[in-house]
């Protein structure tokens, strides 16, 4: 009974992940398209907007309090003839729209009229526990209170217009690939070709309404490539519908066997070779259940490539093109982490631990392995609390480093005795540094290569 009802649960489980996952980018959408085309609008055009949602806002309640004053009337019908404020419903609904208009929505707090009790209002989670301070946004309701609190800057902007793309994006391809709605997902894809997106987003739209119309519309499936192929001929996209044959899949033919190569390669520290296998399935993985996770692994493989900087910008991106899924949702807590901890900066006591490491050039890789191999036999007989690891610096160097070091005497010891040289360590340009200053080289990418 269990083997039936568990892959039931299962399917039952996915429904209803997809389900909220297109409703949050349905969401995403309304929300920026309605901002943009307020953002669009003359600032007359705007005042008459609010103005316009103000007074409908105002009928919408008044007919609201009316349907609960006929509710009540047989209770109020008496109360209702006196002009005293609490009892008339009328005067009650002129009362709060004024408040609003000369207030604003201002919480419910002791001195609610200094902005200085309200600002700084402490944030308190369920448990009742207090998490922090938050400036509470306080805005009239008025038309030029809301046409204040309009995104004005260009940055803010093009944020805004990327996340509707994406957003649009992300549902035609949730339609195409979890819900076979192939009308909704070319309505979407199709959307976003008139929105002026950027590349990336583009390349992705056309190739999946080619694919879609590739049987049922082939000659117009053939302008989706004849636009995909000339305007991006070096995208991974158009290379696989120039020259499908030749196009290189290293024999793997699923997302979630390239991803398992990928991660293996990751786990290796080959970290350029990761994004490049990345680039190799970007196509096949587009749309699918695992984009989330290929998107999330680039992100780390960017990061120990370039630092935290470009670590928390990619995570940022995942965070934002994938909200409503577990991958999005653990990099934007990864983000906050970081932030919270001062991008990750070491502020514990800074114990006794060195490091001796050896630079080589990437082009210098095969002499790098054969360097790691014949050191980590020698350190052995040398210490055997020592090890040795070949770890990736960035995109030009790798790094070989000698761990649990506590004193850097013991190194020049080392490199004095006999058994230093046969394995060349004299000729070979090193440095001895705390194991605190190491990771610090490795997270923001501030060491100097004195030897260029």
């Amino acid at each position: 009974q269990d083997a039936t009802v568990l892959p039931t649960v299962w399917q039952m489980k996915r429904k209803r992940d997809n389900l909220e996952e297109v409703i949050s980018y349905e969401q995403t959408v309304q929300l920026t398209d309605s901002i943009l085309n307020l953002i669009s609008m003359t600032n007359t055009e705007q005042l008459a907007y609010f103005e316009n949602y103000l007074n409908e806002k105002q009928e919408q309640e008044a007919q609201k309090t009316q349907e609960e004053k006929d509710e009540k009337r047989f209770q109020l019908l008496s109360r209702s003839k006196t002009s005293f404020y609490f009892y008339n419903p009328n005067q009650i609904l002129q009362g709060r729209q004024n408040y609003l208009a000369n207030w604003g929505n201002r919480p419910n707090v002791d001195n609610w009229r200094r902005a200085t009790a309200i600002l700084n209002l402490e944030t308190v989670s369920q448990t009742g526990e207090a998490t922090g301070t938050t400036a509470a946004v306080i805005i009239q309701e008025t038309p030029k209170s809301f046409v204040a609190s309009l995104s004005k800057t260009i940055e803010e902007r093009d944020s805004l217009t990327l996340l509707n793309q994406k957003a649009y994006l992300q549902l035609g391809m949730i339609y195409k690939e979890k819900f076979n709605d192939f009308s909704l997902a070319h309505e979407r894809l199709e959307k976003v070709l008139s929105l002026d997106a950027p590349e990336e987003i583009v390349v992705q739209a056309l190739y999946h309404l080619y694919r879609m119309d590739e049987k049922e519309n082939p000659s117009q499936a053939e302008k989706y490539k004849n636009q995909l192929v000339s305007n991006y001929p070096e995208t991974p996209f158009s290379q696989l519908l120039s020259d499908p044959e030749n196009y290189d899949l290293s024999g793997i033919v699923t997302p979630e066997t390239l991803y398992a190569k990928a991660f293996s390669l990751f786990e290796q520290q080959k970290f350029i070779e990761t994004l490049k296998e990345i680039e190799l399935l970007t196509v096949l993985a587009s749309g699918s259940q695992i984009e989330p996770k290929i998107s999330l692994l680039k992100a780390h493989a960017l990061g120990r490539l370039n630092g935290i900087s470009v670590w928390k910008e990619a995570l940022n991106e995942v965070a934002t093109n994938y909200s409503a899924v577990d991958e999005g949702k653990q990099a934007k807590a990864l983000v906050i982490q970081i932030d919270a901890l001062n991008d990750l900066e070491d502020t514990g006591p800074i114990y006794r631990n060195y490091k001796w490491i050896f630079p080589f050039n990437l082009l210098e890789k095969t002499k790098a392995d054969q360097f790691y191999v014949n050191l980590k036999e020698r350190i052995v007989l040398y210490n055997k609390r020592w090890s040795v690891s070949l770890d990736t610096y960035d995109k030009e160097t790798v790094f070989v480093v000698v761990h649990g070091i506590r004193d850097p005497q013991e190194v020049e010891t080392l490199k004095n005795s006999e058994q230093q040289r046969l394995a060349g360590l004299k000729s070979k340009e090193n440095f001895v540094t705390l194991a605190s200053q190491y990771r610090n080289y490795l997270k923001n990418k501030n060491w100097i290569n004195k030897s260029k």
